[in-house]
């Protein structure tokens, strides 16, 4: 009896052996997938940071005004300023067309309108800008916001045309 009882023992232990052996590979298995999850979310963490960073040193995108050193007027919050060149600003924004040019026909209803020399323009007296146009281009789900300024009174701009 001896003998069956250190055999069944000894079938026990490689029993106890081989299911040691499996608990371990599946805790190195559990421990590298806590490792590469780990690592995915703090790859999602960095780039979300980026792209609030990128989002925050824009001149416009949490706010709804864009200043410069040329001009100040209203634009639509989550409007992504990408230049102002030649009196034209650019905007980028994912929001609708349709309010975004509701947005802007609002606003210019608010201004001043001028109309000499076969030319029509709005005038900002707050903000001492004068206003050409608010042009929507759509592309997609991008749309293109072009505002047309100058810096100048209406005064100035009928008398010099």
């Amino acid at each position: 009896m001896d003998r069956k009882v250190k055999k069944e023992e000894k079938v026990k232990a490689k029993k106890i052996k081989k299911e040691l052996k499996s608990l371990s590979k599946d805790r190195e298995n559990l421990i590298e997938l806590r490792e590469k999850r780990y690592i995915f979310e703090a790859s999602i963490f960095v780039v979300i940071a980026i792209v609030l960073l990128v989002l925050l040193c824009n001149r416009t995108f949490f706010k709804d005004q864009y200043k410069s050193k040329n001009a100040r007027f209203d634009v639509p919050i989550f409007s992504f300023f990408i230049s102002d060149k030649d009196n034209v600003v650019t905007f980028k924004t994912l929001r609708k067309s349709e309010k975004v040019k509701q947005y802007f026909d609002e606003y210019l209803d608010k201004l001043d309108f001028y109309s000499c020399n076969d030319q029509v323009f709005y005038y900002d007296k707050y903000n001492k800008v004068v206003l050409y146009s608010a042009e929507v281009e759509k592309w997609f789900a991008i749309k293109t916001v072009k505002i047309k300024y100058r810096n100048n009174t209406p005064e100035q701009i009928c008398e010099t045309k």
